[in-house]
């Protein structure tokens, strides 16, 4: 099955600015999601994907 390309920003809360990326390969946004979750941080984060912003969140325990 052919993978995708995602990159996971970390936003630094204090600055605005992004902190930290993580770049992975998976199947689809669904599962670009779950993989994202267990990375989260208590920071706001952005998963990417090839064709714009797949889901963001304020904060690890919740989901915008």
């Amino acid at each position: 099955q052919k993978l995708n390309f995602y990159r996971l920003y970390f936003i630094n809360p204090k600055t605005g600015l992004i902190g930290h990326t993580y770049e992975f390969l998976v199947e689809d946004d669904a599962a670009a999601i779950r993989f994202a979750e267990v990375w989260a941080e208590d920071a706001p984060m952005v998963l990417m994907g090839r064709r714009g912003p797949v889901k963001g969140w304020s904060r690890s325990s919740e989901g915008d």
